[in-house]
């Protein structure tokens, strides 16, 4: 029924030359229209409402007035190229001699996968069907019935929550056709809690840190600290580009590998030693919150758009005077780290060592009866010249640490390879595993030979420094 007058008889409008050619001049006319609006709001709310068309004329008359496209940008399904994107173009070009938009995005089309009904579904969606009918049939003000079914975003929503299928949305290439179920939703919230996991972690460590008087300049940083935001800037390098391309999936890649492969899976176990044992005002201890006051705020800036409500989140926790929301921020800049080529090598050399030392542990442990990497102590034995110099020139009381374990040296080149010792499957390094001498400090877990005949409670020199 019409809401004026109550009259239920309509007609079919038939006034329609093409649907595509229809479509195509609404959208030139609404954009142009718009644009007359802008020049003619005084005339237009006086009741000159006819001038408003003259103007349009002399605009799409005018060529030389402006020549810019309509729009910025067009955004549609692919099945839309010989569709809505070409009749808009044929049809501006032909009306002005413009462009109707700067950039084409499509994007391509969602299934879900099919599963049978159960018997409970069909019974629920049959009620409120039922329910509907009513509703629609009396004068009742109740709204109609939305009902959510599996599969269905709402349903998505209510089970996942809207950040995970906005994330799903970006995980994936987009413009590309995609099938979407339930297993999706199961490993992308894997991942999602992954990347909120370093979020927690950066700002449960970060509770003490003024960045007025306790951050450290880039300069004065610890080695291993310049070389995680080294690696950060260059992850910007890509996450902007991938930006600028709209390649959403290729930001989201970049953000998750760094806050796993980088952050998670080797910055954050090294700095573990160095955030808990140290005392609160150590340089030490100040340059790690530095770098992850940094990494924090950059990283935040970075998933804003695919991640709103988690950054907005992160953005409210972190130390410091910023802007009210991070959705008022822009996108992170990517700096020249003050780091030099050798030392990135020297890190990634390092990394390499931690990460087979850690397999030769996984592999004699039961053999050595050991339980805990802080048990062990290794011998290394580098196979190439650019591992051998990386572990040489780490500082000797670092390395452990570094490598995780309580007790560590590097063998001299001429001396032999024991049979004994474990051997990457790359034949870069070989590794002789050990228990380590020594007892247990107290406090950092690490064992030391120092403390041989210490009492009951002992504690390294360390971290006797710490609690003092």
């Amino acid at each position: 029924r019409c809401e004026r007058c109550g009259n239920h008889q309509f007609r079919k409008e038939e006034d329609i030359v093409d649907v595509w050619f229809d479509s195509g001049i609404s959208a030139w006319a609404m954009l142009l229209e718009s644009k007359a609006d802008n020049q003619t709001a005084d005339e237009t709310r006086q009741g000159q409402v006819g001038r408003r068309f003259t103007v349009l004329e002399s605009k799409a008359d005018n060529q030389t007035a402006d020549d810019e496209p309509l729009a910025d940008m067009v955004f549609e399904g692919v099945d839309q190229y010989q569709g809505w994107f070409q009749g808009s173009l044929l049809t501006s070009l032909q009306l002005s001699q413009r462009l109707p938009f700067k950039t084409v995005l499509a994007h391509g089309r969602i299934a879900g996968e099919v599963s049978p009904m159960t018997a409970e579904q069909e019974n629920v969606l049959a009620v409120a069907a039922q329910r509907q009918k009513e509703i629609l049939e009396s004068d009742s003000l109740e709204l109609p019935l939305v009902v959510t079914v599996e599969g269905s975003p709402q349903h998505t929503i209510d089970r996942w929550g809207a950040e995970l299928l906005r994330l799903w949305v970006a995980v994936e290439d987009f413009q590309k056709h995609r099938v979407i179920g339930p297993q999706d939703f199961e490993r992308l919230s894997h991942k999602y809690r992954k990347v909120r996991n370093t979020f927690r972690f950066m700002l449960a460590n970060l509770y003490d840190f003024d960045e007025e008087k306790d951050l450290i300049e880039w300069e004065l940083m610890e080695d291993v600290d310049l070389y995680m935001l080294h690696l950060l800037h260059k992850r910007i390098k890509a996450i902007r580009s991938h930006y600028t391309a709209y390649q959403f999936h290729g930001v989201w890649h970049n953000v998750y590998e760094f806050c796993v492969d980088d952050l998670s899976g080797f910055y954050f176990e090294v700095l573990k030693d160095r955030l808990y044992a140290s005392a609160p005002d150590w340089y030490v201890r100040r340059s790690a919150q530095s770098a992850l006051s940094r990494i924090a705020q950059t990283l935040c800036r970075c998933v804003a758009p695919l991640l709103c409500f988690t950054a907005e989140d992160v953005w409210k926790h972190l130390p410091g005077e910023h802007a009210s929301s991070v959705h008022l921020t822009l996108l992170p800049e990517a700096y020249e780290i003050p780091m030099s080529m050798d030392q990135v090598a020297i890190w990634q050399g390092l990394r390499l060592a931690r990460k087979q030392t850690h397999h030769a542990f996984a592999s004699l442990k039961k053999e050595l009866r050991l339980k805990n990497l802080w048990e062990a102590s290794v011998r290394l034995y580098p196979n190439t010249s650019e591992l051998r110099e990386a572990l040489e020139l780490c500082d000797e009381k670092q390395l452990p640490t570094i490598l995780g374990i309580s007790q560590a040296m590097v063998v001299d080149k001429d001396k032999p390879t024991p049979r004994e010792a474990w051997r990457s499957s790359w034949g870069s390094l070989a590794v002789e595993v050990r228990r380590a001498e020594g007892r247990r400090c107290r406090r950092c877990r690490f064992l030391f030979k120092e403390l041989q005949n210490a009492g009951s409670h002992a504690i390294c020199s360390r971290c006797k420094r710490a609690m003092e």
